[in-house]
């Protein structure tokens, strides 16, 4: 057992957990089960897990295309920009009178400001999106226009499941599209997999990365897009590798789609990204002062 009396010890010696008990003290709602904040002691799993195991990088074994990125920007909508900076400004006063902010609730911040980026006002006690903004998504719009100029199929990745449906009906426009989410059951999205697959009418697979991240080969895809990312590298860096894998046809290109003000200013997805892509992952990161 390597000095663990059982899994529950093992667990809370590599891994910071907000409890469920504790999403009922600060948030009033009992989420079912905890949620992992970060890791910690990774050096002594390192040493355990080097005893039984063996290490080999991918680009060691195989002979892939690298993967191509780009960033494609949209403008917030006054509206959007009015909740936004409201928003700022609340969590603001709260880190500067010097309230601590443990990382699952700076975590809860990043969401709501994700949300609103996205089109939506979200509430405390759930991470679905509740209320659309009025005004238009100019999100949804910049995703139309990168689907119009595609050869090939393409994944279409999403957090949110409203955002799934909003983006399926969207790229209808172009071509027949399929969902991979977990909204359906288990066979109705082998189904949707093997249509994408084998079927050439079917150019879009629009996906939740929490449920369709691991264990498929789309190796066939020329197109991946990031409609709006999960804060998890895992979820990430296996939503990627759906794409790029052994018999792929040529290169994938990788597409995050970054919300900025109209002056051209940053707001919270631009570091989203720029944390995903370099290989980070912001719930183990993130602090009180990284949110600020």
């Amino acid at each position: 057992r390597n000095g663990f009396a059982d899994y529950v010890s093992f667990k809370a010696y590599f891994g910071v957990w907000f409890t469920r008990a504790d999403c009922m003290e600060v948030h009033g709602y009992d989420p079912k089960y905890d949620k992992l904040v970060e890791y910690r002691n990774l050096d002594r799993l390192a040493e355990l897990l080097k005893r039984v195991s063996s290490r080999v990088l991918k680009e060691e074994v195989l002979d892939l295309p690298p993967k191509v990125y780009r960033k494609v920007y949209f403008d917030l909508t006054p509206e959007q920009l009015r909740l936004y900076d409201r928003l700022k400004e609340d969590f603001e006063v709260e880190t500067l009178s010097g309230a601590r902010v443990e990382a699952a609730l700076a975590i809860v911040r990043l969401l709501r400001f994700q949300q609103i980026c996205c089109g939506y006002v979200g509430t405390d006690n759930d991470e679905e999106p509740t209320e659309e903004i009025p005004g238009g998504n100019p999100l949804l719009e910049a995703l139309d226009q990168w689907a119009g100029g595609l050869s090939g199929k393409a994944i279409v990745w999403c957090r949110f499941t409203r955002d799934i449906e909003l983006v399926s009906e969207r790229l209808a426009r172009h071509g027949k599209v399929v969902r991979y989410y977990g909204a359906q059951t288990d066979d109705q999205n082998a189904e949707a997999s093997e249509a994408y697959k084998h079927d050439p009418s079917v150019l879009f697979i629009v996906a939740n990365s929490s449920k369709g991240a691991t264990g498929l080969t789309w190796n066939m895809t020329r197109h991946v897009a990031y409609y709006s990312n999960s804060f998890r590298l895992l979820d990430r860096l296996q939503s990627e590798d759906r794409a790029h894998r052994i018999g792929m046809a040529g290169s994938v290109d990788y597409t995050d789609f970054i919300g900025r003000r109209p002056d051209g200013r940053k707001t919270v997805l631009h570091d989203i990204v720029e944390n995903l892509r370099g290989k980070r992952d912001i719930a183990s990161r993130i602090t009180g002062d990284e949110l600020r």
